[in-house]
């Protein structure tokens, strides 16, 4: 078994990054600051959000990207995510209100995939996972849960495709959206308009 990184981040420090404890030739390295996209809250659209309501996208600027939506309250763990999976292609929104968490949003947004904490500030991450899995316009989408709580059954049992148990590790929160992209492309009849 290969060794992972696993990426320490520090709102206040340097951004680091250390192979699992224990593994052979374990050390830490500083790593340059990831230079996150402006978010709905500083007055800027996250990358790849679209444009502004009522005005068209630029040729070729998102028009074909699936979207992605990320549940977080943590602004630099909802970055973070939202950074990496607009390196894989996604047209990412990652709303920073928690009044935001809602079905509502995630109907207006239509998203093909949803990356959502379990642990959401007044809401159940588990429960609104429930309730896209029985929307009649959201049932299809993708959706990763993940938590610090050793939560997976509970998250599958409540509709997710996968679940990631924190400290997210980048190279396995990336294998797991490369495997919910390929089942969805596995399976034609499962389109997504």
């Amino acid at each position: 078994m290969g060794s992972e990184e696993v990426m320490h981040l520090d709102r206040d420090g340097p951004l680091m990054a250390s192979r699992r404890p224990g593994e052979k030739g374990t050390d830490t390295k500083p790593l340059p600051r990831p230079r996150f996209p402006p978010t709905e809250a500083e007055g800027v659209a996250p990358r790849g959000a679209g444009p502004p309501r009522g005005e068209s996208a630029p040729a070729g600027e998102g028009k074909d990207r699936l979207v992605a939506v990320v549940f977080d309250k943590d602004h630099f763990f909802r970055q973070f995510q939202a950074l990496l999976l607009g390196q894989q292609g996604f047209r990412v929104l990652a709303p920073e209100e928690p009044q935001a968490f809602t079905i509502d949003y995630l109907s207006k947004a239509n998203p093909f995939l949803l990356v959502t904490e379990i642990l959401l500030p007044g809401t159940d991450g588990l429960e609104l996972v429930k309730t896209v899995k029985r929307h009649p316009t959201l049932s299809k989408a993708r959706v990763v849960v993940y938590s610090v709580l050793n939560a997976e059954a509970r998250a599958l049992e409540c509709g997710a495709d996968r679940f990631v148990q924190k400290p997210l590790m980048r190279d396995s929160f990336l294998r797991v959206i490369e495997e919910v992209t390929q089942e969805t492309a596995s399976h034609p009849e499962e389109t997504w308009a």
